[in-house]
């Protein structure tokens, strides 16, 4: 036993002795690995330093150029600012020039204006004198005429002015008074103008405003009338679909109304390519639903019932008693179906010849008569 125990911790011992080895192994690796590193490491350092250095050396060289630099910009600067004060003295004894420039436009437009008033009134003072006095200036006083009167224009001048006020006849002398008559009548007219322009732009606001609303509503009333369309179109023919649409490309206000149905069995097609009976029972499914959307009190229909056969005529029927709890509607019918329907009939009859006679029944008393 003993001996066993000792065997078994010199195997432990051994295998503690491999495992050191290994970790002694490794550990001298990771050595190797780290003085490795230090070595390249160490290079690396020598290299940085060198690249400081260097980096070092172009620094001082790129400050001396900034010094160099600086230098050149003052001294472009300094002379910058010598020729921007040339300029400003310069720009200023310009616009000492511009005013003294300004100034002897002014005294040449002033002596030209005065010279040539100056010679309108010596052509109007020779003009007089030679009417009043028949004395010519000109002739009298040969330095009097300057060298740019032309005395035959001016002649020539004289003598229209003369006609022309020959023509003009004698003065009226209430024009001024209709002038100011005048005047008031144009002021008149012109604020009528103004009104009617300001009652224009009033006008068309409110047409744009009962347009928006006129959209809005006929929009709603339009879905509405399309939704019981469909339902109305369906209980009439027993099946089937239908729809209105409007016209597209306008104005909703503007556009056209199309209505399209299909019949049970048949294709969809417009109101147009119906036969007589389906464009009667379709225009009757509009009719009711335009009482579905907006009922009337009274209602009168023509001949509704003409094209349709007898069951048609009963759907027709059974779809017009809904609405007589809300509705009264007179029927001119020859329809015997529809006239047994009815609470009252009129008719016309003649018993005498060239005399014609109404005659009334009410079927509720007649069948209360008949009971």
């Amino acid at each position: 036993v003993r001996l066993a125990q000792l065997e078994g911790k010199l195997e432990n011992v051994t295998r503690d002795e491999r495992r050191l080895e290994r970790e002694t192994a490794e550990s001298e690796k990771e050595e190797a690995d780290i003085v490795g590193q230090l070595e390249n490491s160490a290079f690396r350092i020598e290299e940085t330093e060198e690249s400081v250095a260097e980096a070092g050396q172009r620094v001082e060289l790129l400050r001396r150029q900034c010094a160099d630099q600086e230098r050149v910009v003052a001294s472009r600067q300094e002379k910058r600012e010598a020729v921007k004060a040339r300029l400003e003295e310069r720009r200023k004894h310009a616009r000492e020039i511009n005013l003294r420039l300004n100034g002897l436009r002014r005294e040449h437009e002033d002596a030209r204006m005065t010279l040539a008033q100056a010679g309108n009134e010596a052509e109007a003072i020779v003009a007089r004198i030679r009417e009043d006095y028949e004395i010519d200036l000109l002739e009298k006083l040969p330095g009097f005429e300057g060298e740019e009167i032309d005395t035959e224009t001016l002649s020539r001048s004289i003598d229209e002015l003369k006609a022309k006020i020959q023509r003009m006849g004698n003065v009226n002398l209430s024009a001024l008074d209709e002038l100011d008559e005048l005047q008031g009548r144009s002021d008149f007219l012109t604020a009528q103008v103004n009104d009617l322009n300001s009652g224009k732009m009033k006008l068309q606001e409110v047409i744009r405003t009962i347009n928006r609303e006129s959209r809005a509503r006929f929009e709603e009333t339009f879905g509405l009338i399309r939704e019981q369309f469909r339902v109305v179109f369906r209980r009439l023919f027993g099946g089937g679909k239908a729809d209105i649409v409007l016209e597209e490309g306008k104005d909703i206000l503007d556009a056209g109304v199309d209505i399209v149905a299909q019949p049970p069995g048949k294709e969809m097609r417009t109101i147009t390519l119906m036969s007589g009976g389906e464009k009667v029972l379709t225009a009757i499914a509009v009719l009711f639903a335009l009482f579905k959307a907006r009922p009337s009190p009274f209602a009168i229909l023509d001949e509704v019932d003409a094209a349709l056969d007898d069951t048609n005529i009963g759907r027709f029927l059974g779809m017009l008693n809904d609405f007589t709890d809300k509705s009264q509607f007179m029927i001119i019918s020859h329809n015997k179906q529809t006239m047994s329907s009815a609470n009252v009939l009129y008719g016309i009859t003649m018993q005498q010849l060239g005399i014609s006679k109404k005659v009334e029944v009410k079927l509720e008393e007649f069948e209360s008569q008949v009971a």
